[in-house]
Protein backbone atom coordinates (compact mmCIF):
# COMPACT_ATOMS: atom_id res chain seq x y z
CA UNK A 1 0.00 0.00 0.00
CA UNK A 2 1.40 3.58 -0.97
CA UNK A 3 1.93 5.43 1.98
CA UNK A 4 3.06 9.09 2.42
CA UNK A 5 4.91 10.53 5.33
CA UNK A 6 5.25 13.65 7.31
CA UNK A 7 8.69 15.16 7.09
CA UNK A 8 11.61 14.80 9.88
CA UNK A 9 11.08 18.23 11.06
CA UNK A 10 7.21 18.13 11.24
CA UNK A 11 7.41 15.10 13.81
CA UNK A 12 10.18 16.17 15.46
CA UNK A 13 8.25 19.59 16.15
CA UNK A 14 5.20 17.82 17.17
CA UNK A 15 6.64 16.09 19.33
CA UNK A 16 8.92 18.67 20.96
CA UNK A 17 5.42 20.54 21.17
CA UNK A 18 3.41 17.84 22.02
CA UNK A 19 0.95 18.63 19.57
CA UNK A 20 -0.84 16.07 17.79
CA UNK A 21 -0.42 14.92 13.86
CA UNK A 22 -2.19 17.21 11.61
CA UNK A 23 -5.94 16.12 10.91
CA UNK A 24 -8.24 17.39 8.48
CA UNK A 25 -11.55 18.41 8.76
CA UNK A 26 -14.38 16.80 6.96
CA UNK A 27 -17.98 16.25 6.42
CA UNK A 28 -20.41 12.88 5.86
CA UNK A 29 -23.83 12.85 5.98
CA UNK A 30 -24.76 14.34 9.33
CA UNK A 31 -21.22 13.99 10.52
CA UNK A 32 -18.39 16.52 10.90
CA UNK A 33 -14.99 15.79 12.48
CA UNK A 34 -11.88 15.09 11.41
CA UNK A 35 -9.38 12.87 9.39
CA UNK A 36 -5.96 11.64 11.42
CA UNK A 37 -3.96 8.99 10.41
CA UNK A 38 -5.44 5.44 9.88
CA UNK A 39 -4.03 2.42 9.00
CA UNK A 40 -1.07 3.77 7.56
CA UNK A 41 -2.34 6.36 5.30
CA UNK A 42 -2.18 10.09 5.84
CA UNK A 43 -5.17 12.49 6.47
CA UNK A 44 -4.42 14.01 3.03
CA UNK A 45 -4.80 10.73 1.35
CA UNK A 46 -8.16 10.10 3.05
CA UNK A 47 -9.53 13.44 2.40
CA UNK A 48 -8.67 11.99 -1.48
CA UNK A 49 -10.51 9.23 -1.01
CA UNK A 50 -13.15 10.54 0.48
CA UNK A 51 -13.91 13.51 -1.98
CA UNK A 52 -13.53 10.30 -4.64
CA UNK A 53 -16.59 8.76 -2.50
CA UNK A 54 -18.63 11.75 -2.60
CA UNK A 55 -18.10 12.17 -6.66
CA UNK A 56 -18.78 8.51 -7.31
CA UNK A 57 -21.90 8.55 -5.49
CA UNK A 58 -22.88 11.72 -6.67
CA UNK A 59 -22.23 10.74 -10.46
CA UNK A 60 -24.32 7.69 -10.19
CA UNK A 61 -21.12 5.37 -10.27
CA UNK A 62 -21.24 4.06 -6.76
CA UNK A 63 -24.45 3.25 -4.91
CA UNK A 64 -24.73 4.81 -1.30
CA UNK A 65 -23.46 2.28 1.66
CA UNK A 66 -26.46 0.01 2.65
CA UNK A 67 -27.49 -1.71 5.45
CA UNK A 68 -27.53 -3.63 7.63
CA UNK A 69 -23.81 -2.37 9.57
CA UNK A 70 -21.27 -4.41 9.35
CA UNK A 71 -20.44 -4.19 13.20
CA UNK A 72 -23.46 -4.26 14.89
CA UNK A 73 -25.50 -6.09 11.83
CA UNK A 74 -28.47 -3.08 12.36
CA UNK A 75 -30.65 -3.47 9.62
CA UNK A 76 -32.54 -0.02 10.45
CA UNK A 77 -29.86 2.64 11.17
CA UNK A 78 -28.13 4.71 8.29
CA UNK A 79 -24.76 3.40 7.26
CA UNK A 80 -21.88 5.11 5.64
CA UNK A 81 -18.50 3.86 4.38
CA UNK A 82 -15.81 3.11 6.64
CA UNK A 83 -12.34 2.21 4.57
CA UNK A 84 -9.72 -0.11 6.17
CA UNK A 85 -7.46 -0.08 2.73
CA UNK A 86 -7.18 3.68 1.11
CA UNK A 87 -5.10 2.55 -1.77
CA UNK A 88 -5.92 2.33 -5.64
CA UNK A 89 -7.63 1.19 -7.24
CA UNK A 90 -10.26 2.38 -4.57
CA UNK A 91 -12.71 -0.24 -3.69
CA UNK A 92 -16.00 -0.33 -1.68
CA UNK A 93 -16.48 -3.93 -0.49
CA UNK A 94 -15.09 -6.41 2.20
CA UNK A 95 -12.07 -6.15 3.53
CA UNK A 96 -11.65 -2.53 2.25
CA UNK A 97 -14.06 -1.06 3.00
CA UNK A 98 -17.35 -2.17 5.38
CA UNK A 99 -20.45 -0.05 5.65
CA UNK A 100 -21.36 1.40 9.11
CA UNK A 101 -23.87 2.73 11.20
CA UNK A 102 -22.49 6.12 13.05
CA UNK A 103 -22.25 5.18 16.22
CA UNK A 104 -19.52 2.00 15.54
CA UNK A 105 -17.87 3.85 12.93
CA UNK A 106 -17.03 7.12 14.10
CA UNK A 107 -17.34 6.66 18.44
CA UNK A 108 -16.43 2.90 17.90
CA UNK A 109 -14.18 1.71 14.94
CA UNK A 110 -12.14 5.04 15.00
CA UNK A 111 -12.10 5.71 18.58
CA UNK A 112 -10.82 2.34 19.41
CA UNK A 113 -7.49 3.39 20.57
CA UNK A 114 -8.90 6.09 23.29
CA UNK A 115 -11.18 4.54 24.21
CA UNK A 116 -10.36 0.41 24.27
CA UNK A 117 -12.59 -0.59 27.28
CA UNK A 118 -15.92 0.97 25.40
CA UNK A 119 -14.44 -0.74 22.37
CA UNK A 120 -14.25 -3.86 24.15
CA UNK A 121 -17.71 -3.22 25.66
CA UNK A 122 -19.49 -3.03 22.23
CA UNK A 123 -18.35 -5.72 21.20
CA UNK A 124 -19.72 -7.61 24.31
CA UNK A 125 -22.64 -5.79 23.11
CA UNK A 126 -22.80 -6.38 19.62
CA UNK A 127 -21.95 -10.30 20.41
CA UNK A 128 -25.04 -10.43 22.49
CA UNK A 129 -27.03 -9.72 19.42
CA UNK A 130 -27.13 -5.63 20.17
CA UNK A 131 -27.59 -3.20 17.88
CA UNK A 132 -25.97 0.22 18.27
CA UNK A 133 -29.26 1.63 18.37
CA UNK A 134 -30.01 -0.46 21.37
CA UNK A 135 -28.58 2.53 23.38
CA UNK A 136 -31.26 4.55 23.03
CA UNK A 137 -32.33 2.78 25.87
CA UNK A 138 -31.87 3.72 29.49
CA UNK A 139 -31.78 0.14 30.82
CA UNK A 140 -29.40 -1.28 28.01
CA UNK A 141 -26.70 1.55 29.20
CA UNK A 142 -27.50 0.53 32.71
CA UNK A 143 -26.48 -2.73 31.36
CA UNK A 144 -23.39 -1.47 29.80
CA UNK A 145 -22.01 0.48 32.26
CA UNK A 146 -22.07 -2.76 34.92
CA UNK A 147 -20.28 -4.96 32.02
CA UNK A 148 -17.87 -2.07 31.94
CA UNK A 149 -17.06 -1.66 35.17
CA UNK A 150 -17.00 -5.84 35.68
CA UNK A 151 -14.62 -5.43 32.85
CA UNK A 152 -12.49 -2.84 35.18
CA UNK A 153 -12.73 -5.23 38.38
CA UNK A 154 -12.06 -8.47 36.59
CA UNK A 155 -15.51 -9.74 37.76
CA UNK A 156 -17.07 -9.40 34.61
CA UNK A 157 -20.88 -11.26 34.19
CA UNK A 158 -22.28 -11.97 30.88
CA UNK A 159 -25.03 -9.14 29.13
CA UNK A 160 -28.18 -10.85 28.99
CA UNK A 161 -29.19 -12.12 25.18
CA UNK A 162 -30.98 -9.75 23.06
CA UNK A 163 -30.84 -11.40 19.78
CA UNK A 164 -29.36 -14.60 17.43
CA UNK A 165 -26.18 -13.70 16.48
CA UNK A 166 -24.82 -15.50 13.31
CA UNK A 167 -20.89 -14.62 13.47
CA UNK A 168 -18.30 -16.91 15.03
CA UNK A 169 -16.63 -14.72 17.84
CA UNK A 170 -12.83 -13.76 17.24
CA UNK A 171 -13.35 -14.45 13.57
CA UNK A 172 -15.23 -11.72 12.83
CA UNK A 173 -13.35 -8.88 10.61
CA UNK A 174 -13.02 -6.48 13.37
CA UNK A 175 -11.84 -8.47 15.99
CA UNK A 176 -8.39 -8.58 13.79
CA UNK A 177 -8.61 -4.88 14.54
CA UNK A 178 -5.40 -3.42 16.00
CA UNK A 179 -5.28 -1.62 19.18
CA UNK A 180 -2.02 -0.39 18.94
CA UNK A 181 -2.33 3.25 18.57
CA UNK A 182 0.95 3.56 16.62
CA UNK A 183 -0.68 1.40 13.63
CA UNK A 184 -3.13 4.58 12.86
CA UNK A 185 0.57 5.75 11.23
CA UNK A 186 2.32 2.65 10.76
CA UNK A 187 -0.16 0.28 9.46
CA UNK A 188 1.06 -2.80 8.62
CA UNK A 189 4.29 -2.38 9.31
CA UNK A 190 3.83 -2.49 12.94
CA UNK A 191 2.64 -6.28 12.31
CA UNK A 192 6.41 -6.74 10.35
CA UNK A 193 8.51 -5.94 13.47
CA UNK A 194 9.51 -2.39 11.78
CA UNK A 195 8.49 -0.75 15.33
CA UNK A 196 10.31 -3.08 17.55
CA UNK A 197 13.70 -3.08 15.65
CA UNK A 198 13.10 -5.99 13.53
CA UNK A 199 13.88 -6.72 9.63
CA UNK A 200 12.88 -4.14 7.35
CA UNK A 201 9.96 -5.24 5.12
CA UNK A 202 10.02 -2.23 2.49
CA UNK A 203 12.28 0.47 2.46
CA UNK A 204 15.66 1.20 3.46
CA UNK A 205 16.38 2.19 6.92
CA UNK A 206 15.73 5.83 6.78
CA UNK A 207 11.70 5.51 5.62
CA UNK A 208 11.61 2.68 8.83
CA UNK A 209 13.11 5.69 11.12
CA UNK A 210 10.96 8.04 10.12
CA UNK A 211 7.58 5.73 10.98
CA UNK A 212 8.87 5.55 13.80
CA UNK A 213 9.34 8.94 14.57
CA UNK A 214 5.33 9.54 13.20
CA UNK A 215 3.95 6.81 15.59
CA UNK A 216 5.98 8.62 18.33
CA UNK A 217 4.01 12.33 17.41
CA UNK A 218 0.97 10.15 16.76
CA UNK A 219 0.98 9.20 20.55
CA UNK A 220 1.81 12.22 21.69
CA UNK A 221 -1.42 13.64 20.60
CA UNK A 222 -4.06 10.26 21.69
CA UNK A 223 -4.29 12.46 24.66
CA UNK A 224 -6.77 15.03 23.38
CA UNK A 225 -8.44 11.94 22.25
CA UNK A 226 -8.83 10.67 26.17
CA UNK A 227 -10.71 14.09 27.22
CA UNK A 228 -13.74 12.72 25.14
CA UNK A 229 -16.35 11.82 27.15
CA UNK A 230 -17.59 8.26 25.61
CA UNK A 231 -20.72 7.15 26.00
CA UNK A 232 -20.80 4.08 28.14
Amino acid sequence: MPKQSLSEAQAVAARRENKPLPMVPFATGNSKGTLGWYNGFSPSQRMRVLRAMNLSMASGVLSPAQGPCDLCSDPAAPVFYHSEDYSEPLRWEPPAAYCLCQLCHLRRVHMRFAWPLVWRVHLGHVRRGGYGSDLKSPEIRHQLVRYRRGLETGVVSELPSLRPYALTIGREWFAALSMDPRSRVLGIAIDQGVVDGGPVVTGDASSCNQLRRNAGALIVGMAAYRLMKPEV
